[in-house]
């Protein structure tokens, strides 16, 4: 986020810059300037040509504002993603119909079997891991 030679606060007379009732500084666009009414003693400051604090309080202003406005999607890691895929592995519903006559495809023993041995497998793999 960067501020352009096109922005502009307005500074009243009493040296203060005009703000929104939330707090916010008003910033106004180049094109904007000519239509709002300035009163004896007021002036236009570009935004560019302000303070590094002043300038990084508008930066933090605008990112706020846009965060609220368009909050950033969730991207997924790889491990959430692995989290919600199904294990079809050992599974009557989906490898049953492949051969039939197998006998791990009859009864869900074998599925629960593998799927126990493949968490303590995940959990070995983690401490290795860890060391």
């Amino acid at each position: 986020m960067k501020l352009y030679e096109t922005d502009f606060l307005l500074k009243n007379k009493n040296n203060q810059f005009e703000k929104w009732s939330n707090g916010d500084y008003i910033i106004y666009s180049e094109s904007a300037i000519d239509e709002e009414i300035i009163h004896k003693g007021d002036e236009w400051i570009r935004t560019t040509e302000l303070s590094s604090i002043m300038q990084k309080k508008l930066i933090k202003q605008l990112e706020t504002r846009m965060s609220d406005k368009y909050p950033m999607p969730h991207i997924p890691t790889e491990e959430e993603i692995e989290d919600t895929k199904e294990d079809t592995t050992w599974s009557i519903k989906h490898e049953g119909h492949l051969n039939r006559n197998n006998i791990i495809f009859h009864t869900n023993k074998y599925q629960k079997l593998y799927q126990k041995m493949k968490k303590y497998n995940n959990f070995i793999k983690k401490v290795k891991e860890q060391k």
